[in-house]
């Protein structure tokens, strides 16, 4: 309807795993490769990337929606298996790691940017 073209990134979630990942690499699609060399497309590019890592990826606000989950999930989880329980909390102290080290990642990326470097 809008006459404008959607992409869906690819193998997005890596980026939590790898939080140094860079806003800028090489993509292997034609089409990303076309926009990150063509100028126009690179710069308008890098400041949607600007807007949206201020916008977007607020980690306190991300965390906090992590520990609700948890605290939904827990009370009910803990009465079925305790154990199961203990590996939720876990494993979300752990994403939620990741999360605060992406944005600290992303935080220095766009920095950078703006400084033009």
């Amino acid at each position: 309807g809008t006459g404008r073209f959607s992409f869906l990134p690819h193998d997005i979630d890596q980026l939590m795993k790898r939080p140094p990942a860079h806003l800028l690499v090489r993509p292997r699609s034609l089409v990303g490769q076309c926009v990150l060399d063509t100028p126009e497309l690179r710069a308008r590019y890098v400041a949607r990337l600007q807007e949206l890592a201020g916008a977007v990826v607020v980690v306190p606000r991300m965390t906090q929606r992590v520990d609700q989950a948890v605290a939904a999930l827990l009370p009910t989880l803990q009465s079925y298996d305790p154990t199961l329980a203990r590996t939720l909390t876990n494993q979300a102290a752990e994403f939620k790691a990741r999360m605060i080290n992406r944005g600290t990642a992303l935080e220095q990326q766009v920095r950078a940017l703006q400084a033009g470097r």
